[in-house]
């Protein structure tokens, strides 16, 4: 039996961070199964055709989605099969332009109608991002003197939800086939203060306090970030930049060094965390039929 996760956000930054991850372990990432876990992020959605597509039916538009199809014939004998991108069901917070609910509820159909084979489907939403980048521009561009919790009301978690889809899709796909993997952050407050935490060790680390440097090295790490993940790179190559840079020192020549190492930082202190949670979640989803 195949699964097909859904994983719809963080953004850009954040997507970037993940794919990060999975590149530098692919090779340990297993489902509770034992089994391989194949993992398409934003510029594979992208290049498939996939997320044109689904931009597409989610404003209103008609079509098929062979991008998907593409997609699953790469993931070779992976049991599970992550799709990820940020807007590929639109973005919640954006109105017009990233489409509706009901061009969202028609994407999920097709897509179920369109991937038969695979056993069951896992819709998994989480967005992160908004913390990373609300600490990271104000906390740390303050000295570090405001406290983290000041900013958590002023993050927008989570918008958007595919629970109220759940008996529609049931009568689709069949009961038990689709999963609803309520991932969004179920305790915020904790979450948030366990990512500060190990930002701030990344901050201190780095001797990032200082206002300036600390918004000039923000800047540098979206546009890399968003430099990789539309880079049409291959998981070694980016693997291999990943590495490069990382053993760059800190300070020479420019402030693009210390970009990588924030990346592994918090791709080992985060996204490591994140993986682990998701897999132990679907642990308890997987059918006896599968060894």
């Amino acid at each position: 039996m195949r699964r097909v996760i859904f994983h719809v956000g963080p953004e850009k930054t954040g997507s970037t961070l993940v794919q990060a991850y999975f590149d530098l372990n692919q090779d340990e990432i297993r489902d509770a199964g034992g089994k391989r876990v194949a993992f398409f992020g934003p510029a594979a959605v992208r290049d498939s055709g996939l997320l044109s597509e689904a931009q597409t039916i989610v404003g209103g538009g008609q079509g098929p989605i062979p991008g998907l199809a593409s997609l699953l014939s790469q993931a070779g004998d992976a049991s599970t099969v992550i799709v990820s991108h940020e807007s590929l069901f639109g973005h919640p917070d954006t109105a017009g332009f990233y489409g509706s609910e009901g061009g969202r509820r028609t994407l999920i159909h097709r897509m179920i109608a369109g991937s038969a084979e695979c056993g069951e489907f896992v819709f998994y939403y989480k967005q992160p991002h908004k913390l990373i980048e609300s600490y990271y521009r104000h906390h740390v561009m303050h000295g570090g003197k405001l406290a983290p919790m000041d900013y958590l009301e002023r993050v927008p978690l989570l918008k958007m939800s595919f629970v109220e889809f759940k008996e529609d899709l049931e009568s689709l796909a069949g009961a038990d086939r689709v999963k609803m993997l309520d991932a969004r952050i179920q305790d915020a407050d904790a979450f948030f203060r366990r990512f500060c935490a190990a930002l701030d060790l990344v901050i201190e680390k780095h001797a990032l306090a200082v206002p300036a440097q600390t918004n000039k090295s923000w800047s540098a790490l979206k546009t890399e970030l968003s430099r990789i993940a539309n880079a049409k790179m291959a998981p070694a190559e980016r693997s291999g930049w990943l590495r490069a840079m990382a053993a760059i020192p800190l300070g020479e020549s420019s402030d693009a060094p210390m970009v990588p190492r924030i990346v592994t930082d918090l791709v080992e202190r985060v996204y490591r965390d994140e993986h682990q949670k998701l897999m132990s979640q679907l642990a308890d989803k997987i059918p006896e039929s599968v060894s």
